[in-house]
């Protein structure tokens, strides 16, 4: 007899920790890639030093050394930020969907949010004195404040097209450039606002005056406008591409330059006659481009993109550092020691408890799925085109293994350090008994539903679900399986066990599956989203945490979910990520680490968490007399039952006549989970009949019984 607990203690200590329950939890602080991975819309410099970026989730940095570091400042709010103007070092302004307006009087320090009286999506803001200041969105929205913000009024653009981007030169003299290749000029400072002709239909979403006269707007399918007379007239520009430009500045009448989608930057030294290519460094979407002088400019864009060149735009270096790889998976192998995997067969390794990442080779460019520590040396990596990798040395080095499989293999998991199952695509089952030197084809069906992922949750009992609601169980290591009814029909991407009997599954439109019976059974529990879920990781059944996402919803982040009821209610946790998240790990320090989209590595630290508090949250919350397994059986099953305090306990079997067979357990018990082997003997040593008996579970304050059925 043993009890389930310390076969999971390992893994419940290292990948599970106790967070508190609170309003206000620690801010999760990105590790990859740096200084974050959120989208950047938009940048304003006041000199070569010093400079404000904003974009996704509410994401502010700061630079006051020219880029080589940021800070990350905090504006009270998740929604996307579209734009940012700083008056002086001191005052400035972001601007973001549902109305958003935020304000600084001490270079972000603090922002507060004022009230700009609409909910539309705020695209771009521009101060032409100390007071004054335009900002322009969807709908035609242009709005205009004389006193810093206290107070904000509606100007007449004349159309219901979005407002993209504007352009002062002047507190009178101003251009908004937008939907359906609109641009409309201003010279009363925006009492009246004329359309003007712009020679193009495409949309235009940046634009920029050098002074009063020449100005060029750029856009989709390679749109590039330009004029040298305030306006009046527009003349159509050869990009020589279909691309999308979304940021354009000038830094003198005739130099200039534009960046937009696939890393795209063009520069023109002529006014814009002719636009040539120069290499950016980055295939990442580019959103806006700003000079301070002449010869230093950033450009932001999509996955934290920063480029900085110092000579005019010619050369440009990467600001931004780490992987942008996609992350599939996270597993700790000790309570220092991490690694991540992901895209194009990337291996990341931490040794500080997820503050630094360094890439491993990986000797494959194939997407790896998942991750799995046998211990703290031994770890299995599976993935695309069969791929099995395994290292011996907590992470550093990998090397292939074989299979009988070129297919997609999603999970991996080992009850021990030789018993090990992966599945995959089609049904795939692959199966070791000598630790992953070789590999057994189990069972393969391309009929059948993908599998993604198995968990070991006694030492010869799995569990996998895969897409459609499928749960399939083993009781012999893999030998064979049995269906398990799920309830549900979406795709269940990632399962927990934190004892033998209570696990989770997790999927698609927000679903979460708890079993309290090691697999057999399973109930719905509401998260509270309809987001993909993809990673889970629980301390013990009360506290745990759940990831996922859905990038398309604009003022949403990536979707980190907390319970601390065992799933019956979940809290949502904010990010600071618009990122998906895939998966999850806790190490036995109080380190969590989130990994997802775009190499995206997220953490935060509880350095009040130790192993003691985890220890005591492995614990059941209730008392539990589960079926027996396997039934029928033949001579051997397990009895498995739940503790939640220190009780006597008497567990007895009983034939069909109500005669006591056996007894089992006769004892003081702690609280604990446990499972119990009868052969099928009687107390004299003796094989019993074939037939139903009764085995009955007695503490001082429940007594529970259930039958069970030996075929010979």
């Amino acid at each position: 007899m043993k009890a389930r607990a310390t076969f999971r203690a390992v893994k419940v200590l290292i990948c599970c920790i106790l967070l508190k329950q609170a309003v206000a939890q620690p801010a999760w602080n990105w590790q990859n890639p740096l200084p974050q991975g959120n989208n950047l819309y938009d940048i304003h410099f006041l000199d070569a030093n010093v400079g404000t970026l904003v974009g996704e989730a509410g994401m502010i940095l700061r630079t006051t050394d020219a880029g080589q570091t940021w800070t990350r400042q905090f504006g009270g709010t998740t929604n996307f930020l579209r734009g940012v103007f700083f008056i002086d070092a001191n005052h400035g302004y972001a601007v973001g969907v549902e109305g958003v307006v935020l304000r600084t009087t001490n270079g972000g320090e603090t922002w507060e949010r004022l009230n700009s009286g609409t909910k539309a999506s705020i695209r771009g803001i521009v101060f032409v004195d100390q007071n004054t200041a335009i900002i322009c969105g969807e709908k035609g929205l242009i709005l205009r404040t004389d006193d810093d913000g206290s107070t904000w009024s509606s100007q007449n653009s004349g159309t219901d097209l979005w407002m993209r981007a504007l352009s002062f030169t002047s507190a009178d003299t101003g251009t908004i450039v937008g939907g359906g290749g609109i641009i409309l000029r201003t010279t009363d400072g925006g009492q009246n606002w004329v359309r003007q002709e712009s020679g193009t239909t495409h949309d235009l979403y940046a634009v920029h005056f050098i002074d009063s006269n020449h100005g060029t707007a750029s856009g989709e399918r390679g749109t590039i406008v330009h004029t040298d007379d305030g306006g009046q007239t527009w003349t159509v520009q050869n990009s020589g591409t279909t691309r999308i430009y979304r940021g354009v500045f000038f830094t003198s009448v005739t130099t200039g330059v534009v960046a937009g989608s696939a890393g795209s930057i063009l520069r023109t030294t002529d006014g814009g006659a002719t636009w040539r290519p120069v290499k950016s460094g980055s295939s990442s979407v580019l959103r806006a481009v700003f000079f301070s002088d002449e010869n230093t400019g950033v450009v932001v864009g999509y996955d934290g993109t920063i480029l900085r060149t110092t000579d005019g735009g010619e050369t440009w270096t990467m600001q931004r550092q780490g992987t942008i790889e996609p992350l599939a998976d996270v597993a700790f192998a000790d309570s220092v020691a991490g690694v991540a995997v992901g895209n194009n067969g990337t291996i990341l390794r931490t040794a500080d408890r997820g503050i630094t990442w360094t890439a491993e080779e990986s000797g494959t460019s194939n997407p790896l799925h998942d991750v799995h520590f046998i211990d703290a040396s031994n770890g299995i990596a599976v993935g695309d085109g069969g791929a099995i990798l395994r290292t011996v040395d907590g992470g550093r080095l990998w090397a292939a293994q074989t299979a009988d499989s070129t297919y997609v293999l999603n999970g991996v998991s080992f009850a021990d350090a030789t018993h090990g199952i992966i599945v995959g695509a089609g049904g795939m089952i692959l199966r070791t008994a000598d630790g992953g030197t070789t590999w057994t084809r189990v069972f393969h069906d391309l009929s059948l539903a993908d599998l993604f992922k198995v968990e070991f949750n006694t030492d010869s009992t799995a569990v996998v679900v895969g897409s459609d609601g499928t749960i399939l169980q083993t009781t012999d290591r893999g030998a064979s399986w049995a269906s398990q009814i799920s309830g549900t029909s979406s795709h269940l991407y990632r399962l927990f066990f934190g004892t033998s009997k209570v696990g989770f599954a997790i999927g698609s439109n927000g679903a979460i599956l708890r079993t309290k019976d090691g697999g057999i059974t399973w109930r719905s529990q509401n998260s509270g989203t309809t987001f993909d879920l993809f990673g889970i990781c629980f301390n013990g059944n009360r506290r745990g945490t759940v990831v996922g996402g859905d990038p398309t919803v604009e003022v949403v982040g990536g979707t980190i979910l907390q319970t601390f009821d065992g799933g019956a209610t979940w809290i949502s946790d904010n990010s600071g990520s618009t990122n998906d998240f895939y998966g999850v790990a806790f190490n036995k320090s109080g380190t969590a680490v989130v990994i997802g989209l775009g190499g995206a590595i997220l953490r935060v630290e509880d350095e009040s968490t130790d192993i003691a508090q985890a220890d005591t949250q492995i614990q059941p919350d209730d008392f539990q007399l589960y079926s027996n397994y396997p039934n029928p059986f033949n001579p051997l099953t397990n009895l498995d039952y739940d503790l939640p305090a220190r009780t006597t306990v008497r567990l007895d079997i009983y034939n069909i006549l109500g005669q006591r067979v056996r007894t089992l357990v006769d004892g003081e018990q702690e609280a604990g989970y446990y499972s119990v082997q009868w052969n099928g003997l009687n107390e004299n040593g003796h094989a019993v009949s074939s037939g139903v008996y009764i085995y009955r579970l007695q503490t001082l304050d429940v007594v529970r019984t259930s039958k069970m059925l030996l075929i010979r």
